[in-house]
């Protein structure tokens, strides 16, 4: 199945990859990350929430990597921003990842949800990605991340 995309869509997934520090290689990952939500997301007769931000993501870091092959996909380990803040507990992602997930934010606040996904941090690798395709498929044509409290841009 041949998919195409606009010089928009192109441009969005090389401003995104560049922006949080992956090479120009992240690009056909994050457009397939983009792939899978725009017409996979949200079905509810399919998987869960939690699932689908999983499944992005999986998109996102190329999960077929060897480098992931035997990996949690949460993070099993502490993450500090650039800007010296932290992320969530290690051991409290998948409760919180969870949490976040059952509740309606997504639904009601688009740009709140993403950003407790972002201080979450849940995974390794590819959360602002990951975020930034999930804001932009509840919120169409909304491009890159909220700013809030001048941290998440280093997310």
């Amino acid at each position: 199945m041949n998919r195409t995309y606009t010089p928009e869509e192109m441009e969005w997934a090389g401003t995104e990859v560049a922006r949080q520090g992956a090479g120009p290689e992240a690009i056909p990952h994050f457009i397939a990350g983009w792939d899978y939500a725009r017409n996979e997301f949200f079905p509810h007769d399919k998987d869960t929430l939690e699932q689908q931000v999983r499944i992005v993501h999986r998109h996102v870091i190329d999960w077929a990597d060897p480098k992931w092959m035997g990996k949690e996909q949460y993070r099993q380990t502490p993450v500090i921003f650039a800007n010296g803040n932290e992320g969530a507990n290690w051991q409290e992602v998948p409760r919180l990842m969870a949490q976040l997930c059952e509740s309606d934010l997504l639904w009601t606040d688009p740009e709140a949800f993403v950003i407790e996904l972002l201080r979450i941090h849940p995974f390794e690798d590819g959360n602002g990605r990951t975020a930034s395709i999930i804001l932009n498929r509840r919120s169409p044509g909304y491009r890159g991340l909220p700013e809030v409290e001048g941290w998440v841009q280093h997310a």
